[in-house]
């Protein structure tokens, strides 16, 4: 049974090397891209990409970990042959992949996706595109290296030592344990969160974030995605739709300005993202009253729009919008989901960056939900505080992470010793089902829509607190 373990182990750390040692090919064969980079990031490309490919090899083991368990209750050689088998073929498609992907990443701007599906219904012009020395090459490069890792393989898993392995019933269960175990490096972790592509996001350089990412990883999640059912979308005519603009652009209004310049001072931006609100609930846009006094009374002291129309129904759809200024996708999937696509948005917070704020994001969850972190760090944001900067304890508090006042609170207390101007995002928590708020029970109930109420009343009593402290602060 022990043998058994060490033999899966070690074939998931077969795989785990492949990963490591294509990642550095692929920054080898594109040397120019990644040549200026500073150490740090060289190494950040490693130390935070490994936690996707510990994903992609923990895929490739699930299958050769059952048949290490199930298969060796009879003494015989037919599954040391599946596996090996199994692995050579895998390995020719990983390979080959991967020779795509590192080609490809120049002239793309991007690593490997379900694009590469559509050039490869039409094999003629991939033909017509390549070089005759390329023609040659990569071929001769996919059989030699193929042949190295196969090679490895066999010297690791010696097959007549994996023939005289017999093992009792009862031996099966520690490894089948082992086996169901690599859910855990698949989803990322133990978090609510699953892997995603901001779980590897560290640096400001896109390319070097591009390369954190595993190949096989990044292309099946893309097909995966693509695959998703497409709308049918009606549009209005070319003439209808100009003549809306134009009269857009005779608009003479002349709009009030809502800052104070005159003190030529920049002016310090604290932006608040609230988490499943509605005007439902807001009495002044029409809501319902005695719910959140606080944005009541920030509705008359400021400027409340009250035409104003959701870009979608989830928290990704929304981010996307404020962040990004992108409206929901006709096919019901976010640009969030395709890194290389976020990364050409016309990020709002990036023209504070530019001008010289100090930038921040503050969220009580796990930052990766959503590929939060890689959408803030892609508009210019610096500093990112999330549920794993808080004590365990308080991010436990909560099923989704940290409750709105304490998150408001660090906020505060940071923005008080961050050099100004700043910009700093803050995404609540609290009022997101389950609506699970910690001893506040202003509203009384057990159904959801009291639970929820309850939940929108708490963020509202401590945004109160927040707005009463940045006051004071006189930032």
């Amino acid at each position: 049974m022990v043998r058994l373990c060490k033999y899966i182990l070690k074939y998931y750390l077969f795989w785990i090397v492949f990963m490591i040692v294509f990642k550095v090919i692929f920054i080898v064969y594109n040397i120019d891209t990644f040549s200026d980079l500073p150490g740090a990031d060289l190494w950040g490309i490693f130390r935070h990409g490994i936690i996707m490919d510990l994903s992609a090899a923990a895929y490739f083991t699930v299958i050769p970990g059952l048949l290490f368990t199930f298969g060796f209750f009879v003494e015989n050689r037919v599954v040391p042959i599946i596996i090996k088998y199994y692995t050579l073929l895998v390995l020719m498609f990983l390979v080959i992949l991967g020779i795509g992907d590192m080609g490809l990443y120049e002239e793309w701007g991007t690593r490997i996706n379900s694009q590469i599906l559509v050039y490869l219904k039409d094999p003629g012009g991939i033909y017509a595109s390549m070089s005759i020395w390329q023609l040659i090459l990569l071929p001769l490069l996919w059989i030699v290296l193929v042949w190295i890792f196969f090679r490895r393989y066999n010297k690791m898993f010696k097959m007549n030592y994996l023939s005289e392995l017999v093992v009792k019933p009862w031996g099966a269960i520690l490894p089948l344990i082992l086996t169901a175990a690599l859910i855990i490096p698949i989803r990322g972790g133990l978090d609510r969160a699953p892997l995603n592509h901001s779980s590897v996001y560290f640096s400001k350089d896109i390319d070097a974030n591009q390369a954190a990412y595993n190949y096989f990883w990044n292309f099946t999640y893309s097909v995966l995605k693509s695959t998703s059912r497409v709308a049918v979308v009606n549009y209005m005519s070319d003439d209808e739709a100009r003549t809306i603009l134009e009269r857009h652009e005779e608009n003479s209004t002349a709009y009030p300005r809502l800052i104070n310049t005159s003190a030529h001072k920049p002016c310090n931006v604290v932006f608040v993202i609230l988490e499943s609100f509605s005007n439902k609930i807001i009495e002044p846009l029409g809501g319902m009253p005695n719910i959140t006094p606080n944005l009541n009374k920030l509705c008359k002291e400021g400027v409340a729009f009250n035409n104003f129309f959701a870009t979608g129904d989830r928290s990704d759809k929304g981010i996307t919008a404020l962040i990004g200024g992108h409206p929901s996708d006709m096919n019901r999937r976010t640009v969030l989901h395709f890194p290389d696509k976020l990364s050409k948005l016309d990020f709002m917070p990036k023209y504070f960056a530019d001008k010289g704020y100090n930038m921040s994001f503050y969220y009580g969850g796990d930052v990766n939900f959503y590929n939060t972190r890689a959408v803030m760090m892609q508009s210019g944001i610096e500093k990112i505080v999330s549920k794993s900067d808080f004590p365990m304890e308080t991010g436990l508090i909560q099923k989704w992470g940290v409750p709105d006042e304490y998150l408001f609170d660090r906020l505060v207390n940071d923005l008080k010793e961050s050099p100004q101007p700043l910009f700093s995002a803050v995404y609540n928590i609290s009022s997101h089902p389950p609506y699970d708020v910690p001893n506040f029970n202003r509203i009384s109930g057990s159904e959801e829509e009291d639970k929820y109420l309850n939940s929108v009343a708490y963020t509202d009593s401590c945004l109160g607190v927040l707005f009463d402290k940045l006051k004071a602060s006189k930032l």
